[in-house]
């Protein structure tokens, strides 16, 4: 990436929307094969329509992800849970330090 170097810090964002839930019981495909996370359930906000719930990821930093309920409710999230998750290359936001 332009302007930028090996070792550099750097502060990236996503929107809670652009993160996808990969479900354990299907192959990852093309479009969602790389930029993908494991994470434990820690925090679950139910919001009427959707649902925003928090993953920690190995520890290092906490991912937000909001969802419609019909999706979370099929998925059978719960507090607790280990699940994997795709971030969408074109959805991160790279932030110069």
């Amino acid at each position: 990436m332009e302007g930028f170097h090996i070792g550099e810090e750097i502060t990236w964002c996503i929107r809670s929307d652009q993160v996808m839930v990969v479900r354990e019981d299907r192959p990852l495909g093309k479009t969602i094969d790389s930029n993908v996370l494991s994470g434990k359930i820690i925090e679950i906000i139910p919001k009427g329509t959707t649902y925003l719930f928090y993953i920690d990821i190995d520890g290092d930093f906490n991912l937000e992800i909001e969802m419609p309920t019909y999706a979370f409710e099929r998925l059978y999230l719960e507090h607790g849970k280990i699940i994997r998750v795709s971030l969408k290359k074109s959805a991160i936001h790279i932030i110069k330090e």
